[in-house]
């Protein structure tokens, strides 16, 4: 079994972190690509028992083949769910449809990235970077309250914080998501925003020219790897009483 739980994660990261033990049902919005699978991994690599995966679409192929890892990994059971994160109507079912499941983290990583200079972005573009990434996460926090939940944790972005040329759209909404997180744990309610930096060929990353990348430089930011967000997992895990877990900096292995 150790054999197999090797399968899917870096061996740096293998050797450093033990599974913690994590239990119950965990469902990952966005979960079939980028930084939405690498978090599946983590969750099934640290004891998660069952993993349901949300997204728009997603072939039988390639599922099939994350779901393999992920049960390699340790998961008991992997299921996909198709679920639209700008439709209300969507989000509200299927989250009804956990009720009597043993639901204890959701992972918010869902989001759409219409990039330009906003002197140029329509409105249909702007609203396109809200409705996934602030929507969904005000449709999923309100559903969510039903659960006992321990994690519920927003995929969000560094822009937020210091700005990005050409992204300022989605920066701004990834802004709102921040102060979204704050408002729910001013409630009692679990919370965690882990912001995220560019990384290296993952997600939006991928798209990332030359020039912007030096821009990020310039920032002082570092492109990161997936052992910096797999660190930064292991971090939210253990700081839960904090409200941001913000990962700029890239670590030595």
């Amino acid at each position: 079994r150790d054999v197999e739980r090797s399968r899917g994660l870096g061996d740096v990261y293998k050797r450093q972190m033990h599974p913690v033990g994590l239990k119950g049902h965990y469902i990952v919005i966005g979960g079939t690509g980028g930084l939405g699978a690498l978090i599946a991994k983590w969750l099934a690599y640290h004891g998660a028992e069952q993993i349901t995966l949300l997204g728009r679409r997603e072939s039988v192929e390639t599922f099939a083949k994350q779901k393999q890892v992920l049960l390699a990994l340790g998961a008991e059971s992997v299921n996909y769910k198709s679920m639209d994160a700008s439709n209300a109507d969507n989000i509200k079912a299927v989250v009804h449809s956990f009720k009597n499941k043993n639901v204890k983290g959701i992972f918010h990583c869902a989001g759409m990235c219409q990039a330009g200079d906003v002197d140029k972005l329509s409105q249909a573009d702007i609203n396109s970077n809200f409705q996934a990434k602030v929507n969904g996460f005000e449709i999923l926090s309100d559903c969510s309250k039903k659960f006992d939940l321990d994690y519920f944790v927003a995929l969000t972005t560094t822009a937020s914080l210091f700005g990005f040329a050409g992204l300022s759209a989605y920066a701004v909404a990834n802004s709102y998501v921040d102060d979204l997180m704050q408002s729910r744990r001013d409630e009692g309610l679990p919370g965690v925003n882990l912001m995220v930096g560019p990384c290296d060929n993952i997600g939006l990353s991928k798209y990332l020219t030359a020039a912007q990348l030096e821009q990020l430089r310039l920032q002082g930011q570092d492109v990161l790897t997936e052992l910096d967000v797999l660190r930064a997992l292991d971090i939210l895990h253990l700081e839960q009483s904090q409200a941001y877990v913000c990962l700029l900096y890239t670590s030595d292995a």
